[in-house]
């Protein structure tokens, strides 16, 4: 048992070092066979084997196999229900993990669609905050970051001014809890941005993009992901202001900077 369980342990270290680097190709094969021996150790119906599958699914998701992800959280979703309930926080990840996902697939659809997506985010995420808001300690940051998530999936689904509402409040907890120059703070600031530019708030939109970008260079660095992907929606702001001599500065700083990381430039909005 001790060398089936350094095994699981071994595929799951392969699996989270694919992932940081990017290799989705050996991310998938290592969850697969980290679920399979999983599997193989503890029977299908066991929260490691709800746990395997939930990584599997974040890997569909990274690799934009979204149908797949969907699948697999609710796979992960009900083993979770049946073995630990709905009052557990592990479910409550569970919910939040498929409600995130659902928003993925929310942004990529078009029309009914993606609005079908962004209501079922909605329900996945309002769970997920119910059960942590009563589970967790008062001013557990998670909880602040589940009610960003929430407001995603309602700027998804139109519904702005209760997004922005929702989002504000969980900005300025997250600025209380972790402080002003955290990377989480940089998250819902730059989820800030993506609804204020929805709502055609430009001048707005660029100074949480701004700012995003900002914290994330000082915490992270310029050539990290998550900074090029904020420097990107700064851009895209900006074009869409109509300042495209603004937006063009940035992207050539993207260029350049992705030129020395000798790393293709990225696009995904996050």
């Amino acid at each position: 048992m001790q060398a089936r369980e350094r095994q699981i342990a071994e595929l799951q270290g392969a699996l989270r070092a694919a992932l940081s680097a990017g290799r989705l190709e050996s991310a998938t094969a290592a969850a697969v066979a980290a679920r399979e021996a999983t599997f193989a150790l503890y029977g299908r119906h066991h929260p490691a084997s709800a746990s395997a599958i939930n990584n599997e699914a974040l890997v569909a998701k990274q690799r934009g196999d979204l149908a797949r992800s969907l699948e697999l959280y609710r796979e992960a979703l009900g083993l979770y229900e049946r073995l630990v309930g709905t009052r557990h926080r592990s479910y409550a990840a569970a919910c939040a993990n498929l409600g995130l996902a659902h928003c993925a697939a929310a942004a990529a659809a078009r029309g009914v669609d993606a609005m079908g997506h962004a209501d079922a985010a909605r329900g996945h995420l309002e769970t997920a905050l119910a059960v942590r808001s009563a589970e967790l300690p008062a001013g557990d940051p998670l909880i602040a970051m589940t009610r960003y998530q929430l407001a995603s999936a309602l700027r998804l689904g139109k519904h702005h001014a209760e997004a922005e509402v929702l989002l504000t409040g969980a900005l300025t907890e997250l600025r209380a809890l972790l402080g002003s120059e955290h990377p989480t703070t940089a998250t819902a600031l730059n989820n800030l941005g993506f609804l204020l530019k929805d709502m055609r708030q430009y001048e707005r939109a660029t100074e949480a993009y701004a700012e995003a970008t900002r914290i994330r260079v000082a915490a992270l660095g310029e050539a990290h992901h998550d900074t090029l992907v904020s420097m990107h929606n700064l851009a895209e702001c900006r074009r869409a202001a109509g300042d495209e001599e603004g937006a063009l500065t940035v992207q050539d700083r993207i260029l350049a900077i992705t030129q020395a990381a000798g790393a293709p430039e990225s696009t995904e909005r996050r």
